[in-house]
Order: C-alpha cells, then sequence, then structure tokens
C-alpha cells in the first residue's frame, strides 16, 4: 500500500489558526473519523468472521476479552488526548519548544505503558478474564483470544492509539488516518485467511492473530513518521526531549485523565453488563457483544469528531481566540449529533436483520434486536455529552470534564444495573445508558454555562 500523496501538510499555526472555522473542522474531523471508523472495523472484523463459526461460545470470547481493550484504549486516552491538547494549546501560545518536549514524553511513556500492561496480562489473564464475566465454557477460546490481543499486541495497540491524536495536533491528520485505515484494512484481509479452514483454521484466535499483527503494522508505519522528522520534527523518540518537567507531565495527565477516567469506567461498566447478562446463558452475552460492535458506529463517529476538533479548540483556546472555540464546536455538535439521529432511526426499523447479518442462532438474534432497539436511544445523548468533554479537556477545564467522566460511567450506571434488572430483567439492563447519558448532558450544559461566564468575568470571551 503505498504512502499518501506527498504534499506538504500545513502547519498547526495555519491549519488551527488560519483556515476557516469550517473548513479546519472538516479538514480535522475527516481524517478523525476516517480512525475512529476503522478502530471500530477491528473490532467489527473479528465479530462478523468468529460470528460465520456459529458457535455462541467463541464469540461470547471477543465479548468478555473487549473490556481489556476499552482498558488499553484508556492507557492510550491518557497520553493522546492529554498530550494533543497541551501540545495544540503550546502552539497556540507560540511555545513551540514546550510543544516537544510534552510530545516526546507522550511518544515514549505509550510504549512503556503498553510494555507494563503487557506484563500484567501475562502473570493475571486468566483471573481478568474471569472478571471480565467468562464462565467455563467460554475460558478456553477467551483464552486464546487474550492470548494475542492482550499480551502479545499490548504495546503496539497503546503506542498506535496514542500516537494517532498526537500527529494530528503535529499537523498529521491525513497521515495519522492513512495509518489506522491500512491497520484495518490489514485486519479484513487476514481474519477470514487466519479463521477458517482454507486458511490456517484457527478460529477465534485467528481472528485474534490478525488484529495484533494490524496494531503491529500501524504501530511501525507511525514510528517511521516521527524518524522520518514528519510534522516539523514536532515528534521525537530522544530522551533528552522526552524529559518533561514535572508541570509538563502533570498538566498531560491531568488532561488526559478524563479520557482515560471515561474510557476506563467504560471497561468498568461493560465488565458488570456482562455480569447481569451471563445468568441468561452465552447467547444472551453473544448478543450484548454483536449489538455493542453495531452500537459503536455512532460512538466510533462522535469520537471521531470530537477527538479531530480537540486540537483546533485548544490552539484557539490558547490563542484566546473563543470564538473559534464556540463555532467550531457547534458546528462539530450538529454534525455528530445529526448522524447519531440517523443511526437510531436505522437501527429501530431493521434491529433483528442487523443483528441476524453476525450470526445465524435465532435465539441469539431475538436478544439482540430488542437489546440494539433500546441501546441506540443513548446515542444522540452521548454525541453531545462526549463533545462537551472534549471542549473542557481543551480549555484546561480538568475538573469539569473528570466530572462529566464519573457522571457518564461508574457512578450511577452501575446501581442503575441492579434496579433496572431487578424491574425489567434482562432487558432492563439496556435501558440504564439512555438514562445516564440524559443526565450527563444536561449537567454538561449547567458546567458549560458556568465556564462561560466564568470566562466573561475574566475578560476573555463575552457571553
Amino acid at each position: 500500500m503505498s504512502d499518501p500523496q506527498k504534499t506538504a501538510p500545513l502547519t498547526p499555526e495555519v491549519a488551527f489558526g488560519e483556515l476557516p472555522v469550517r473548513q479546519a473542522v472538516f479538514a480535522q474531523i475527516g481524517p478523525s473519523v476516517v480512525s475512529s471508523l476503522i478502530m471500530l472495523v477491528y473490532s467489527l472484523a473479528d465479530t462478523y468472521f468468529v460470528g460465520q463459526l456459529d458457535d455462541p461460545d467463541q464469540l461470547a470470547a471477543i465479548t468478555v476479552v473487549y473490556p481489556s481493550v476499552l482498558l488499553m484504549q484508556a492507557l492510550a486516552a491518557l497520553f493522546g488526548a492529554g498530550g494533543a491538547s497541551m501540545v495544540s494549546r503550546c502552539l497556540g501560545r507560540g511555545e513551540r519548544g514546550r510543544a516537544e518536549n510534552i510530545a516526546a514524553f507522550c511518544a515514549v511513556a505509550s510504549l512503556l505503558v503498553g510494555g507494563c500492561f503487557t506484563l500484567v496480562t501475562l502473570l493475571a489473564a486468566r483471573p481478568m478474564l474471569r472478571l471480565f464475566g467468562a464462565d467455563a465454557a467460554v475460558m478456553p477460546h477467551a483464552v486464546r483470544y487474550a492470548r494475542w490481543v492482550m499480551i502479545a499486541g499490548a504495546m503496539p495497540t497503546v503506542y498506535s492509539l496514542a500516537m494517532a491524536p498526537l500527529l494530528r495536533a503535529a499537523g498529521l491528520a491525513k497521515k495519522a488516518s492513512f495509518g489506522i485505515a491500512a491497520g484495518g484494512i490489514l485486519n479484513m484481509i487476514l481474519d477470514p485467511f487466519f479463521c477458517f479452514d482454507f486458511g490456517l483454521g484457527l478460529g477465534v484466535e485467528g481472528a485474534a492473530m490478525a488484529t495484533a499483527l494490524s496494531n503491529l503494522f500501524t504501530a511501525l508505519y507511525f514510528t517511521r513518521l516521527v524518524l522520518r522528522g514528519e510534522g516539523g520534527g514536532l515528534l521525537s523518540f530522544s530522551p533528552t526531549r522526552a524529559r518533561a518537567g514535572a508541570e509538563q507531565i502533570r498538566d498531560v495527565l491531568a488532561v488526559g485523565t478524563p479520557s482515560a477516567l471515561q474510557t476506563g469506567l467504560t471497561m468498568v461498566a461493560v465488565t458488570a453488563m456482562n455480569l447481569f447478562v451471563a445468568p441468561y446463558g452465552g447467547q444472551a452475552v453473544a448478543a450484548l457483544g454483536i449489538v455493542k460492535k453495531i452500537d459503536s458506529l455512532p460512538l466510533q463517529i462522535a469520537i471521531g469528531i470530537a477527538q479531530g476538533v480537540l486540537p483546533l479548540l485548544a490552539f484557539n483556546h490558547g490563542a484566546k481566540r473563543h470564538d473559534r472555540v464556540n463555532a467550531a464546536t457547534r458546528l462539530a455538535g450538529t454534525l455528530s449529533c445529526g448522524f447519531a439521529l440517523c443511526c437510531v432511526t436505522c437501527y429501530e426499523l431493521t434491529a433483528p436483520f442487523l443483528v441476524g447479518l453476525f450470526i445465524d442462532d435465532a435465539q441469539t438474534v431475538a436478544y439482540g434486536a430488542v437489546f440494539l432497539r433500546l441501546m441506540c436511544l443513548a446515542m444522540p445523548l452521548m454525541a453531545l455529552g462526549y463533545l462537551m468533554i472534549v471542549r473542557f479537556q481543551a480549555m484546561r477545564r480538568s475538573r469539569e470534564a473528570t466530572i462529566l467522566s464519573i457522571l457518564r460511567k461508574g457512578s450511577i450506571d452501575i446501581p442503575l444495573l441492579f434496579l433496572m434488572t431487578r424491574l425489567f430483567g434482562v432487558y432492563g439492563a439496556m435501558m440504564v445508558q439512555p438514562i445516564v447519558d440524559l443526565i450527563a448532558l444536561i449537567t454538561a450544559f449547567a458546567l458549560n454555562k458556568r465556564v462561560e461566564r466564568e470566562l466573561a468575568a475574566e475578560g476573555d470571551v463575552s457571553v
């Protein structure tokens, strides 16, 4: 696969500060949305091809390993989202040297954290899988899948996910997207060959192997970009440049924590959901796994749009151009919520057909159709809520972003799981997320009003 066209990328100063807001937003969210969709392809490909084996236990194995994938995404967000926001804000203030130190620190830290994750899962894979909901029938398949996804693939996965937003902050949005897309295409090519009998015939383990190799490809491509000095040499693996000061590290972690916390708490919520659904059998767990993948389409679009505008918002906040911050937020919110509403309409009308694409098992499809129709109602609310968290991160409002992250996952959703399943059985669990996201969105708007009043009082923006 050839590299993208060799046109010189715009500098961050031009891409974020000089282009018209509409053009700047679309220039950033296009590649970012593609990257997010390709991340969805990774998991969809595994779910689809393993589903063609018509073995609910193998399909359930992917579901119970999924929380570990969310944990890796949380670790990557700590340095990816936090680093990208800080780098962009420093560039907006004209502090390029500080931006280079932060970028190098985040690149090196993501490699180290990925290596630590490998060591931990190597020692504790089975207890983790039991915690995530694997029973005796699912455990052998889950261990085979985790061997490649949680252990062999951890370092390239965490590193790749962290580097993508850093590359976007360096003005390399298209090349960041290309790296993720190339890995996703490779995964789709390898999956059937590794899974089915006409190839290696490894089933669920083959799907995991394909995912690990694809993430490795993306990691190597991103490393090549850094070593070639692309993005004006903003990114580096130099130990000297990576020695960020204590204040810089604290700032990165403070800004990245809401994203990491939200993803980490999503892992807790998904694990809790798996445990609540597990008593209804492998078919219910498999149905939940399928629905989570289908429901991920509007989620990934929302994440792609929000993460795409993050450096744009942070740069202009650093430059005190709050009119551009607000205009970009409004446009991104309109796009994200509009797409989510289209998905809700489609899912409500075609739920049995969509679930049936993944597996030919009547009971699994019956569970999945109802699950999807209930869970998709959260998507428009989530799309706006996620964007508000990113807006607060870009403005270095870590407290507000953290409040929303905790509110969305881990604080009220688990107590609601107990209440709703007691009242409505397994289907009650699927009603929890729409309720939680509605509460979080109302809170987000209230917090944003307060932030705008504070900025107006400081003389930074007129409300």
